[in-house]
């Protein structure tokens, strides 16, 4: 069973759901927790100090005094490859480059079969990219993930703000379900690969 975590962007935040967010993706897992963080959507320059901030969103927020070893992902597809197998947790981060976050996991033609079994978290565009399509708000548009789960996901989900956005989406491959995913909450998908 893999399990999937969406969340909906902004976990920088800190509050309850956020705190729950974080200590869902290492619940049933020993410490050291072994986890990688792709982070693709973001800006190159941005990656390094964002591995460091995001372990201290992890030190932050876990309770029981966890730890998280939180490596920072490869561009080379082999290396990359590698790393996948040896954690326990992806954790694939958020941003505005999603061309590069969908061209680098392209790349590794097993993603599927590496991430079995494993706890994939992706927040905002990490949760786009393992839909099957996606509404961005950033492009104003729908778009075609890489079909990792058979969902259509919408990220900093507002009710009012987004009925527009949600019929475009729900008008892409109707027999898909929706998962909609306010900022700081999360959806938990188990599923088999």
């Amino acid at each position: 069973m893999t399990k999937f975590i969406f969340h909906g962007g902004e976990t920088k935040v800190k509050n309850v759901h956020n705190q729950n967010y974080f200590n869902e993706i290492v619940k049933g897992l020993k410490s050291p927790v072994k986890g990688l963080e792709i982070p693709f959507a973001r800006q190159r320059d941005k990656w390094q100090s964002g591995v460091l901030r995001d372990k201290k969103k992890f030190q932050r927020n876990l309770k029981d005094n966890k730890k998280v070893e939180l490596d920072l992902a490869s561009e080379k597809s082999s290396i990359l490859r590698q790393q996948i197998k040896k954690a326990e947790v992806v954790f694939i981060i958020g941003g505005l480059e999603m061309k590069c976050l969908k061209e680098n996991l392209k790349k590794i033609k097993d993603f599927k079969q590496l991430i079995k079994g494993k706890v994939v978290a992706g927040s905002s565009a990490g949760a786009y990219v393992l839909s099957q399509y996606y509404y961005t708000h950033g492009r104003a548009r729908v778009e075609e993930g890489l079909g990792i789960l058979p969902v259509k996901t919408i990220a900093h989900y507002e009710k009012e703000k987004d009925k527009g956005n949600l019929k475009k989406l729900s008008e892409k491959n109707g027999q898909l379900k929706i998962i909609k995913i306010p900022e700081t909450q999360y959806v938990v998908i188990n599923k088999v690969l």
